[in-house]
């Protein structure tokens, strides 16, 4: 589904945090990885539901990127809620639904900071 997104905007509706991808309400906590396509960001949910939106990471960024959500690549944004594992190996950070998202050198000790906390 792509989802046409000039009215992205991040609201606390009782207490609880919203995204707003056109019409419909995205809880925050459903919201697992955000993936970098060009001018395009694939929104993976925990449903295992994909949402193409219209929009870049950098946007994003600067809605999501607070306590809860990691840039963690110049293509990947990540729900902190949502982290399984991280492979030091591999430099590769695995999310629940089975997604995985490399973290690079410049990110790692942001990453590995904000984890711990």
């Amino acid at each position: 589904m792509i989802a046409n997104t000039l009215p992205i905007s991040k609201e606390i509706l009782q207490n609880r945090a919203f995204f707003r991808i056109k019409k419909r309400k995205i809880p925050l906590e459903d919201i697992v990885l955000l993936e970098a396509d060009i001018n395009y960001t694939h929104v993976h949910l925990i449903n295992g539901g994909r949402i193409i939106v219209t929009q870049t990471l950098k946007n994003f960024e600067t809605l999501l990127c607070d306590q809860q959500f990691i840039r963690v690549h110049k293509g990947y944004i990540i729900n902190r809620q949502h982290v399984s594992t991280y492979d030091l190996r591999k430099k590769c950070v695995f999310l629940t639904n089975n997604l995985m998202a490399c973290v690079s050198r410049r990110k790692r000790a942001e990453f590995v900071g904000r984890l711990i906390r």
